[in-house]
C-alpha cells in the first residue's frame, strides 16, 4: 500500500483491469469547473458509516463494473455508496442521471444493479422500461433526471473521482482503503476486515 498524495489518512493498492481508454475524457472537457468539498466523508460516503463505509464508482457501460456490482451484494458488514460516474458520453450520462433520479424514490440501489444486469447501450426508452419495471414513476423519474441536485452529485463524483486519481472505473474506497479497477471477492472482504480492525478513525 502507498499514501495517496493530497488525500491524507488515505492509502491505495494497486487495482487490476480498468474501463478507461479515450472515451474516459468524452464531454468532460467541457464540465464544469469541480466543486470544493468541505466534508470528504460526508461527500464520500453519503449512505452513512453505521458499518465499514465503502464507496463504488462506476460507469453503466463499463464491462469490469458488471463484474463487480454483483459482488457488493455479498459483501457483509459494509455501507456502500455508490457513485454514478459517467465516463463514456451521453448514454452514460443518461444512465446516471437515471439512476441518481431512482434514488430520490429510494430505489437506486434496485435500478443500479437492473443496469449493471444488460450490455445494452441505454437509451430513454430502456432506462424507462427498467424503472416501470422495478416499480418506479417514471414521469417523476424524467422530472427529477434534470433537478440540480442531479448535475450536483455527478460534478461532486467527478470531483472525488480526480482527488482519488480514479482514472477510469470500477473504483472503490473501502474505509480509508482506494482500489481502481477490477478487484476480486476475497479482496474486497479482506478490506472490509482491515478496515473494521482499524483502531483509529478516519482522518476525514
Amino acid at each position: 500500500m502507498e499514501p495517496i498524495p493530497g488525500v491524507p489518512g488515505f492509502r491505495r493498492i494497486p487495482g487490476g483491469a480498468i474501463s478507461a481508454g479515450a472515451a474516459l475524457f468524452t464531454g468532460l472537457e467541457a464540465a464544469p469547473l469541480r466543486p470544493e468539498i468541505p466534508d470528504l466523508c460526508a461527500a464520500l460516503f453519503p449512505a452513512g458509516r453505521a458499518k465499514v463505509p465503502l464507496a463504488y464508482f462506476s460507469d453503466v457501460r463499463c464491462s469490469i463494473c458488471r463484474e463487480i456490482s454483483p459482488l457488493l451484494r455479498e459483501v457483509d458488514g459494509a455501507t456502500v455508496s455508490f457513485h454514478e460516474l459517467p465516463i463514456y458520453g451521453p448514454p452514460s450520462e443518461l444512465a446516471a442521471r437515471a439512476a441518481i433520479a431512482a434514488g430520490f424514490q429510494g430505489a437506486h440501489s434496485a435500478f443500479h444493479h437492473r443496469l449493471m444486469g444488460s450490455p445494452v447501450v441505454p437509451t430513454r426508452a430502456y432506462l424507462l422500461k427498467l424503472a416501470e419495471d422495478a416499480g418506479i414513476d417514471t414521469a417523476r423519474l424524467l422530472s427529477d433526471m434534470q433537478r440540480p441536485e442531479v448535475d450536483r452529485r455527478l460534478a461532486t463524483t467527478r470531483a472525488l473521482a480526480d482527488l482519488f486519481g480514479f482514472v477510469g472505473t470500477p473504483a472503490l474506497v473501502v474505509g480509508r482503503t482506494a482500489a481502481l479497477g477490477r478487484v476480486s471477492k476475497h479482496t474486497l472482504d479482506e478490506l472490509v476486515d482491515l478496515e473494521r480492525n482499524e483502531r483509529a478513525p478516519l482522518s476525514c
